[in-house]
């Protein structure tokens, strides 16, 4: 039939723009992309390559079957096989001038799998997709055994970064390398769109910001969504993998079948796997089989050891830190002096604070009057404490080395390789400031002093 078409055209002396695929990219006929080659058309209408069609950024596009455009690009760890001869995959709308919009079709895998995604282009902003715009959804597609390299960040294994788009029923398994920041599992920066129900098995790799899911947020709404390394990651996290616990939870609050597994025999959570089942209520455990046991809770200070729940009518012995339960959250402060004498919270409600210098301030953070009071620091001991001051709220009290501190010794090796060992932790003075409130404010004079093994 199209070699009739093509023959007409000739005859009739009229232009056709011929395709592989079915479809016309509309919302009602969308591209039928049942071959790697079919993908790699998709790519190129939509990012403005195509030979006879012209630049489609709205195309909407389903995935018919299974696609695999290269075989065994990494090994199980996710190590590259660096013996492969593989096709290269340029990200959809990499190349698109400053200032104009990504991707904003609807690109629906209707479940299917996309493996072998191999993409070493560098630059910025790698993925399957480079940007996605606003109105642009990808939607139920799995990527597997895939690699992404860059040489200045901002990638993801999904799309590079997403602009008012929406990423759903989703997964990533593969590696992302970036080399700068701002890297993503599923993408590097989503801004005013939404990630839900999705997961990532991935290596990552960048400078800075780095994310399982997505490494910056901004007026954008991710939900129920799950991540972990290819390698490394610590038992528990891939025993929630295993036993289909992350399959369970994805899979909740759809009425259509999207996720499952069969434990035991899948390791991650597939599409239209084996239904999970999670027991009511008490241990929460996952199995394949449906089951209507009730377990009672193991009660530890009236907690569940076994699932978390807390029961409200229990009565229990408060172990407190920082006026903190550590086993029922409930709260406990001492006030004196409109502060509490444990953890220097203040009383709101209070309007008579008297000032009661100690270390040359108030616990409100106000400087006594005498100008020359000085904490004065001479062991590693003093050291912490001054820490601990200044971290309560005594933003603006003065300190002095009086001599050398050692905190730790021989912290690194000689060319500045961290050492083996076990050494005290030094926390960032002001490290956990509420968002806005200064920083320390006071004079630290080391004296020509010297600091050793932070």
């Amino acid at each position: 039939m199209r070699r009739v078409i093509t023959l007409l055209c000739l005859v009739l002396g009229i232009g056709c723009k011929m395709l592989a695929m079915n479809g016309t990219g509309t919302a009602e006929d969308p591209y039928q992309i049942s071959t790697a080659d079919d993908l790699y058309e998709f790519a190129d209408i939509v990012s403005g390559l195509h030979k006879s069609i012209d630049q489609n950024l709205n195309a909407h596009a389903v995935l018919m079957n299974d696609i695999t455009i290269n075989e065994n690009v990494l090994f199980e760890e996710g190590n590259l096989n660096v013996k492969g001869d593989f096709r290269e995959w340029r990200p959809i709308c990499k190349y698109q001038k400053s200032g104009t919009p990504g991707y904003q079709g609807v690109f629906d895998g209707q479940k299917h799998v996309i493996r072998g995604v191999y993409c070493t282009e560098g630059g910025d902003m790698s993925g399957f997709f480079s940007v996605l715009s606003s109105g642009a959804e990808v939607i139920n597609v799995g990527f597997e055994d895939c690699y992404i390299k860059s040489s200045m960040g901002r990638d993801g294994g999904i799309c590079g970064q997403c602009w008012g788009g929406h990423i759903r029923n989703c997964y990533f398994i593969g590696v992302v390398d970036g080399d700068g920041s701002e890297i993503g599992g599923i993408c590097s920066l989503i801004d005013s769109g939404t990630i839900e129900n999705c997961f990532s098995v991935a290596n990552l790799s960048g400078h800075s910001r780095v994310d399982g899911i997505c490494a910056i947020n901004q007026k954008s709404e991710i939900s129920n969504c799950y991540s972990m390394p290819l390698k490394g990651a610590d038992t528990e996290l891939k025993e929630r993998f295993l036993t289909g616990e992350i399959a369970y939870f994805l899979q909740q609050g759809q009425t259509e079948h999207v996720w499952g597994q069969k434990i035991g025999v899948d390791k991650h959570p597939v599409f239209d796997g084996d239904t999970v089942y999670g027991s009511t209520p008490c241990p929460q455990s996952f199995s394949n089989t449906q089951s209507d046991e009730v377990i009672a809770h193991d009660l530890d200070h009236c907690v569940c050891k076994a699932c978390g729940f807390r029961d409200t009518t229990c009565v229990c012995e408060h172990e407190l830190d920082h006026c903190v339960c550590i086993y029922c959250g409930e709260v406990y402060h001492e006030f004196d002096n409109c502060y509490c004498v444990n953890c220097k919270v203040r009383d709101i409600t209070c309007t008579n604070h008297e000032h009661r210098f100690e270390n040359c301030c108030c616990v409100c953070g106000e400087l006594d009057t005498i100008s020359d009071c000085w904490f004065n620091i001479y062991t590693v001991d003093d050291l912490y404490k001054f820490a601990e001051i200044v971290s309560g709220g005594n933003l603006k009290v003065n300190a002095r080395l009086m001599n050398d501190i050692t905190i730790n010794e021989n912290v690194l090796d000689e060319e500045g390789n961290l050492n083996a060992g076990t050494f005290r932790e030094w926390r960032p003075i002001c490290k956990y400031q509420v968002r806005g409130a200064p920083g320390y404010q006071g004079v630290f004079d080391g004296q020509k002093h010297v600091i050793r093994g932070v």
